[in-house]
C-alpha cells in the first residue's frame, strides 16, 4: 500500500478502485490503508456481490445522479442494477462527489491526492456493463452469453471509463500518465471480445 500511495501522491499516478478493492491485504486481513489515498471512509465489501452478479435484480431500478451540473457525461438518471442493502455508507473525507444515487448514497468520487488522482466506485461498473448486455427477457439463459457480445450499451461502457472523461475536463493529458509495474504475477484475467471492442477483467 505504501508503494501505491507513493505512486499516486509523488509520481502523479491515477488510481481507480471499485467496491471492495484493496480492503484486504495479501494475508486476507482487513485494512483501510487505501482510504487516505481515496479520500473516503466506510467503504464496504460484499464478496457475494462479485461471485453472484448474475443474481442481481432483472430490472435496473436505482437512478444514478450527477453531484454537480458541471460534470454530466452520463445520461440523466442512468439506472443501475444494485442490491440496495449492499451499497453501504461510504462517505467522503476529502474526495469530491461525482455521482450519487437519487436516494443519497455516494457512488463515485474523485480525490486529488498530492500530484495524482484517485477515483472510487461504490459499486462494480463491470457488473453494470455485463448486465446491460445480457439481460434480455425473451431469450433463454443458455443464449445470453451469445447476446452479450453484441448487446453492450455505450452509456454503461462510459460509466466504466468515467475517470478518463473527468480528467479530460480538467485538462490532464491522459497520454502522459505514468505506468505502474506490478511486483506480483497476475492471478487471473478474462478477455471479453465484441465487434466494438475488447474488455480485460483482472482479478
Amino acid at each position: 500500500y505504501a508503494e501505491i500511495d507513493n505512486w499516486v501522491n509523488k509520481n502523479g499516478g491515477c488510481l481507480v478502485v471499485t467496491q471492495g478493492a484493496g480492503m484486504f491485504d495479501e494475508y486476507n486481513t482487513p485494512t483501510d490503508a487505501l482510504d487516505i489515498v481515496l479520500g473516503v471512509k466506510n467503504r464496504v465489501l460484499y464478496r457475494e456481490t462479485v461471485l453472484k452478479g448474475h443474481e442481481f435484480p432483472f430490472e435496473a431500478t436505482h437512478n444514478l445522479k450527477a453531484a454537480s451540473p458541471a460534470f454530466t457525461p452520463l445520461p440523466p438518471n442512468l439506472k443501475l442494477w444494485l442490491d440496495k442493502n449492499k451499497v453501504g455508507n461510504m462517505a467522503s473525507v476529502a474526495a469530491s462527489p461525482l455521482y450519487s444515487l437519487d436516494t443519497g448514497e455516494l457512488m463515485i468520487t474523485q480525490y486529488r491526492y498530492g500530484a495524482g488522482n484517485a477515483f472510487c466506485y461504490n459499486f462494480l461498473p463491470g457488473v453494470q456493463y455485463l448486465n446491460a448486455g445480457y439481460r434480455i427477457k425473451d431469450i433463454s439463459t443458455a443464449k445470453r452469453n451469445i447476446a452479450l457480445m453484441d448487446k453492450w450499451r455505450d452509456e454503461y461502457r462510459l460509466l466504466a471509463m468515467l475517470p478518463i472523461a473527468r480528467l479530460a475536463t480538467q485538462g490532464i493529458n491522459i497520454g502522459s500518465w505514468k505506468l505502474v509495474d506490478l511486483n506480483q504475477k497476475m492471478v487471473e484475467a478474462v478477455v471479453m471480445e465484441s465487434t466494438t471492442g475488447i474488455a480485460i477483467v483482472l482479478f
